[in-house]
């Protein structure tokens, strides 16, 4: 799951204090504040993101949620069967944070964003430090694929 949160760091502090996620990635903008952080519930993979809305007095958001799928083919079969459908898709490519493979797409009764993904890697080193990444670092590297939206749901 994606929350846009303008408070971004207290609700990602918050995951950690209060549920016990731990930091697998995290991204910072030049200015040294917190644009990003990818979380864990179980140490072996992200599975939340805290991103720092840019929208002034912004509520929070939820801008998708994910399920894991066992392989890239299984992205662009699915890819498939929705366009026959008719079913809008978002995006599909693979991350640098993470390093998932995914397809994004619409619910078609509710619009709701929904991403298939592949998963990220495994961290089960006890040792573990969290990948920092700063501005600049994914300019050239962000997605292979994209994203056609920004646009997130509000409940």
């Amino acid at each position: 799951m994606q929350i846009w949160d303008p408070s971004a760091h207290e609700c990602a502090n918050w995951f950690q204090d209060e549920l016990g996620f731990q930091v697998q990635e995290y991204y910072d903008e030049a200015d040294g504040s917190r644009w990003g952080t990818f979380l864990s519930a179980c140490k072996a993979k992200i599975d939340l993101a805290v991103v720092q809305s840019d929208v002034e007095n912004d509520d929070p958001a939820v801008h998708h949620i994910a399920y894991k799928v066992d392989s890239p083919n299984d992205l662009f079969a699915a890819h498939n069967v929705m366009n026959e459908q008719g079913i809008t898709t978002d995006g599909i490519g693979q991350h640098s944070i993470s390093r998932g493979e995914f397809l994004y797409a619409r619910d078609p009764a509710s619009g709701h964003r929904i991403e298939f993904n592949t998963g990220s890697y495994l961290t089960l080193d006890p040792h573990w430090e969290p990948v920092a990444w700063e501005e600049g670092d994914l300019d050239d590297r962000q997605w292979i694929g994209g994203i056609l939206s920004a646009e997130r749901v509000t409940y």
